[in-house]
C-alpha cells in the first residue's frame, strides 16, 4: 500500500476533526497529540442529550421524557369465551372480526379452532348427478359459466372445474 494511501486513510478514520495527522514511515503518527487535544478539552461533557432532573414523584427518580412503548397485552380467553368464538365462526363470523370482538390477534382465533377441530361447513357440496346434468344442460343451451353459476350458488370456475372433472 502507499504512503498516500495509507495517510488518507488514517485522516478518514480518525474523522473530519482530526485532519493534521499524517502519517510518515519515519515519525509515524504525526499531529496525534493536536487531534486529541479537542477531545481531551470536552471531558466531563457529553454529546447525549441531558437527562431530566431528579423528581421526587417518578420511582427511579428520573421523569421519563419520551412515552412508554405501546404493547398488546396478552388476553387469553376462558373456556366459555373460546366456546362462543368457535360457534360465531360457525355461523359464518369472520376471523378477522372476531379477533377485533374478542381482543386477541387473529392468529390466536386460528389457534383456538384448530385445537377445537372447527371447519365451516362447505356451502357448495358435490353435485350429484342430477344436479351436474342440469348445469351441462344450461350451458349447453348457451347459458354462461356465471350464469350456470349463479343459478346454483356457486363460482363460474367452480362451475368449470366441476365440468372439467366429471368430463363434461
Amino acid at each position: 500500500m502507499h504512503q498516500e494511501e495509507r495517510a488518507r486513510r488514517s485522516r478518514s478514520a480518525l474523522g473530519d476533526n482530526h485532519q493534521s495527522a499524517t502519517l510518515t514511515p519515519a515519525k509515524g503518527l504525526r499531529g496525534l497529540a493536536d487531534a486529541r487535544a479537542e477531545p481531551q478539552a470536552r471531558l466531563g461533557q457529553s454529546s447525549s442529550p441531558p437527562i431530566a432532573p431528579l423528581t421526587p414523584d417518578s420511582p427511579t427518580g428520573i421523569e421519563r421524557t419520551t412515552p412508554p412503548p405501546t404493547r398488546q397485552l396478552r388476553r387469553q380467553l376462558q373456556p366459555a369465551e373460546v366456546d362462543e368464538l368457535v360457534a360465531a365462526y360457525l355461523a359464518g363470523d369472520a376471523v378477522n372480526d372476531l379477533a377485533q370482538q374478542f381482543g386477541v390477534h387473529r392468529t390466536t382465533v386460528m389457534a383456538h379452532l384448530a385445537r377445537r377441530e372447527a371447519k365451516r361447513p362447505t356451502t357448495s357440496a358435490k353435485w350429484d348427478d342430477d344436479t351436474l346434468a342440469a348445469a351441462a344442460r344450461l350451458y349447453a343451451d348457451g347459458a354462461s359459466l356465471n350464469d350456470v353459476g349463479a343459478r346454483f350458488g356457486v363460482h363460474a370456475s367452480t362451475v368449470a372445474n366441476r365440468f372439467h372433472h366429471a368430463g363434461v
